[in-house]
């Protein structure tokens, strides 16, 4: 989590649905007033193969099984990458995931 630290706006979110799960519905005020459904990650981007350089990030997820595959990931990728660039000013993004998860592939190609 050290990470975050180095570039304004970036870091690590966690995400909730609201009771309803219904899609358009009023996203949760407080924890307490939804589910969670994973962790959204943006921090910078880091590890022996990964730039030295703080306009460049990370995009990550880990969704709780039973919301893999309704769209969340998705939807959150597109906030994410929003944020990223319009507000953060981030000039790159890296993705990666395992080979076996066709799903995250699909959503980073």
């Amino acid at each position: 989590m050290a990470l975050t630290g180095k570039v304004d706006g970036l870091g690590f979110w966690m995400a909730f649905v609201p009771d309803s799960k219904e899609r358009g519905a009023t996203p949760p005020a407080w924890e307490e007033e939804g589910e969670f459904i994973g962790l959204m990650m943006l921090p910078p981007a880091h590890g022996r193969d990964q730039p030295d350089d703080p306009t460049v990030s990370d995009l990550g997820y880990r969704l709780v099984r039973r919301y893999w595959r309704q769209g969340f990931a998705s939807e959150a990728s597109r906030v994410l990458l929003r944020h990223a660039f319009e507000t953060v000013g981030q000039s790159r993004m890296i993705a990666q995931t395992m080979a076996v998860n066709a799903g995250s592939r699909g959503k980073i190609h």
